[in-house]
């Protein structure tokens, strides 16, 4: 990361961090918003800016475009005690390199206050960012939901069959 040092968050009074660790955060969190790149020349002075769009989120290791939910940030802590961002990195490059920092995971389910972990598919990663459902609420509404309603609707189409049946057994008799 250049000299510009993008602050993330101070560092809270309660809550002992390590010097650097991985921090997950939603992909369109604020600081993914509003970016830009900046080229340098070989004596390090700046030759030019370019917008960059804010669902674009490369791997500062193998340049590799990432596009899962969740990215994974390596965060270091300063002297002061205020945490910047370093890299954001893959989970393939985090494996590789950094598999030994700790990690935090401050990402919750909104329907069910769990920690988000991971995601069957890019399908349900995709509803994340729409509705904040981890995995398991996502597969209990939309899946046993579809159960549920079908359930429901097949009882009333029941039901509705053997209202219909009753009012035309008497024409049979008759």
């Amino acid at each position: 990361m250049n000299e510009e040092k993008k602050r993330l968050v101070p560092k809270p009074s309660n809550l002992d961090l390590p010097e650097r660790f991985i921090f997950k955060v939603r992909r369109d969190a604020p600081f993914f918003k509003n970016r830009s790149w900046k080229f340098y020349d070989v004596n390090g002075d700046l030759t030019g800016t370019a917008k960059v769009p804010d669902n674009q989120i490369i791997c500062d290791d193998c340049n590799l475009l990432m596009i899962s939910a969740i990215i994974d940030l390596i965060i270091y802590m300063d002297l002061e005690g205020k945490a910047y961002i370093e890299k954001a990195d893959c989970k393939e490059c985090i494996e590789k390199y950094y598999s030994s920092l700790p990690v935090i995971n401050r990402i919750k389910c909104r329907t069910c206050s769990n920690k988000i972990e991971k995601f069957k598919n890019k399908i349900s990663e995709k509803e994340f960012l729409i509705s904040s459902m981890c995995q398991d609420c996502q597969d209990y509404v939309f899946e046993k939901g579809k159960k549920e309603e079908f359930e429901d609707n097949f009882s009333q189409h029941d039901a509705d069959r053997r209202e219909m049946d009753e009012k035309f057994t008497h024409l049979d008799g008759d």
